[in-house]
């Protein structure tokens, strides 16, 4: 597997975002995306000394801006993420293959963290590898 610093989705060979991931010592510090050439994204990340995820301050031009706190699952997943009066805004259940059975994310919260093994992406100690 291979840690990531950028990803860039085209279709149809014409590029429609561009992500770039940043990271400290202690794991992922930020995440930027940036569509058309400008960038509407930021996720500010905090992480406990392991580097697992504990908040992220999220900032979408046009969309969900707030603090969330992760959610994980007693296997170590992040699962869910809420507000800051503790109400969820993403969760997925899994089942014990780690598949996602079902996602709820009424506020279009795009936080590669949070769940898209799917897509190839899997969070390691807040550092984000692509593993197909």
């Amino acid at each position: 597997m291979n840690i990531i610093s950028q990803y860039i989705k085209s279709i149809g060979g014409i590029q429609q975002e561009s992500w770039n991931f940043y990271y400290g010592p202690t794991g992922i510090d930020k995440i930027t995306r940036a569509q058309g050439g400008i960038q509407n994204l930021t996720i500010d990340y905090s992480t406990d000394t392991n580097g697992r995820i504990l908040s992220a301050t999220y900032t979408e031009t046009g969309g969900y801006s707030g603090e969330l706190f992760t959610v994980y699952d007693n296997f170590g997943n992040m699962t869910g993420l809420v507000n800051s009066t503790g109400n969820s805004v993403r969760a997925v259940i899994l089942d014990p293959n780690n598949a996602s059975i079902t996602q709820y994310n009424p506020q279009g919260i795009d936080d590669p963290h949070s769940y898209r093994a799917r897509e190839g992406f899997i969070g390691i100690n807040g550092r984000l590898y692509w593993n197909k």
